[in-house]
């Protein structure tokens, strides 16, 4: 099982639970969250995170995996189960921020203030990658509060201090943002090419990614299951970790 999210330490609850479960975890994080090394050459559009997936699994020797994607790492996780399906059993998606069948590209205000790292960098040194922001920021993306204790929000804060991560947030900011939607995964009709069995898992307050969206892309899907956990925003996995926990081990035992 692999898991595709930011920071993969507030993953460590739910990986430790399914390990004593007998399953098999690996959490990573695709650049620039976390501790993962940034690409030289400030590659953060869909394709090339999906293909970092891709890469991960033929690095380790693994196939037939159940993939693990939660908000902005849907797109990638996605884009790297329609690129090779026949390598995954199975998929949970959590709360993903995925852009289908977007408008066409119009940059807008903030889209082109994001490009100029003039503008951006300051703002997001100010903001995004200043720690003192953080539990003001997770705040903003959960429901429960109680959940973000000051253990957790320090977990989220440690990887901020890596050198060149506000360069690298706008690098990735900009392919987020300005993303043109040509990828597979921004197209609904690509969707009803995942046969395998999917497990939607969605908070009902999240003010992030919509419930609506959720439902949107449960319906897409040809073999997916729509679990709605209530009274959790954007972060399941950390606003109530026992219950996303029976979610996810509920659907690892259908399976």
């Amino acid at each position: 099982m692999s898991g595709v999210g930011a920071w993969s330490s507030t993953w460590l609850p739910t990986m430790d639970y399914l390990a004593e479960a007998g399953y098999h975890c690996i959490a990573v994080d695709l650049p620039p969250f976390g501790y993962s090394s940034r690409p030289a050459d400030n590659t953060y559009d869909t394709g090339h995170q999906a293909l970092r997936i891709l890469g991960m699994l033929d690095t380790l020797k693994l196939s037939r995996v159940i993939l693990v994607g939660h908000s902005f790492g849907g797109r990638a996780t996605v884009e790297a189960l329609m690129a090779e399906p026949s390598r995954f059993k199975a998929a949970v998606l959590v709360d993903v921020a995925l852009s289908i069948d977007p408008p066409p590209a119009e940059r807008g205000l903030l889209g082109s203030l994001i490009e100029l790292p003039a503008v951006a960098r300051p703002v997001i040194a100010a903001t995004a990658t200043n720690p003192w922001l953080t539990g003001w920021f997770l705040r903003k993306f959960t429901s429960r509060h109680d959940a973000l204790t000051a253990d957790r929000i320090a977990v989220y804060r440690r990887p901020l201090s890596v050198v060149g991560t506000t360069q690298a947030y706008g690098y990735w900011l900009d392919a987020f943002v300005n993303d043109p939607g040509l990828s597979r995964s921004s197209r609904s009709s690509d969707y009803a090419s995942l046969s395998m069995p999917v497990e939607v898992i969605w908070g009902t307050t999240d003010g992030v990614t919509p419930l609506s969206d959720g439902l949107r892309l449960s319906r897409l899907l040809p073999d997916a299951r729509m679990n709605v956990l209530p009274g959790i925003g954007h972060i399941p996995h950390v606003e109530d970790n026992a219950a996303f926990n029976r979610a996810l081990e509920g659907f690892l035992v259908r399976l």
